[in-house]
């Protein structure tokens, strides 16, 4: 558990990061992971090895970065997957003072076998969403929410979630077949109910070629996660790190 002053973070040992806002002396939250529930997964020749866990009882904890101001915390765990146990996968959360509602996360994976491994894309910061959570009456899909990709001209960057909704929110890439339209914007997406909203999005200083995929799960909950294509082959002691991406809760709406 990663306690700040506005929130609290639980790391799952698959690897999912739960977010919550603490509000009046309540504790609010979107996220609803399942026990196993895990924020990543490195997709090699059309397979998602999802399987890892992460060792808590020994847990790294040092000061933070300095990304974000001078006071945090620096967590960084390890683990491995048992369907591809070449393959070390170390994971670091920072959380920090001045930003309380906000913790910074990214992922490696270290190639420790003898072949090389072929990665398609990899998957970081996933998160099921449940609007009925803060209120039952209300099915799980029930929230709204803000898309930073410029996906076409003139498309509503603030919707509604539907019981069938897909949205990719591709960056940088060419959208359409038109080279002027180059897929970029806000590399964020964003949810909130009337008690507690959530986002996710990178947090690198240059523009990445990525996508922030939404879409409405078969149970209604809302799936959102960072996903980056590479398509190269990862070789024995080599390591692939993800873009450094965030995870944050507030109360009110995507402003």
């Amino acid at each position: 558990m990663i306690r700040t002053s506005a929130s609290e973070f639980r790391l799952f040992p698959g690897g999912y990061l739960q977010a919550a806002l603490l509000q009046s002396g309540k504790t609010l939250t979107l996220d609803d992971p399942c026990p196993e529930a895990t924020a990543d997964a490195l997709v090699s020749n059309g397979k998602e090895i999802r399987d890892f866990v992460l060792d808590l009882a020994h847990a790294r904890v040092s000061e933070a970065s300095g990304r974000l101001g001078a006071r945090g915390k620096r967590i960084e765990l390890s683990g491995r997957s048992s369907s591809a146990p070449a393959i070390e996968k170390t994971v670091i959360v920072e959380a920090y003072d001045d930003f309380p509602n906000l913790a910074l996360a990214s992922t490696s994976y270290k190639n420790s076998g003898k072949a090389g491994i072929p990665i398609d894309s990899v998957i970081t910061q996933q998160h099921v969403l449940n609007a009925a959570l803060g209120d039952s009456r209300v099915p799980p899909f029930s929230m709204w929410s803000f898309h930073g990709s410029s996906e076409a001209w003139g498309k509503d960057d603030v919707v509604k979630i539907t019981e069938k909704f897909a949205r990719s929110n591709a960056m940088q890439v060419v959208m359409h077949n038109d080279e002027n339209q180059t897929g970029g914007g806000i590399p964020v997406v964003a949810f909130w109910t009337g008690s507690v909203g959530e986002a996710i999005g990178h947090a690198e200083t240059v523009p990445l070629k990525l996508s922030l995929p939404v879409r409405t799960e078969p149970g209604g909950r809302v799936s959102a996660s960072v996903v980056t294509e590479d398509g190269t082959d990862l070789q024995p002691g080599q390591t692939f790190s993800t873009p450094l991406t965030f995870v944050s809760v507030f109360h009110g709406d995507f402003y």
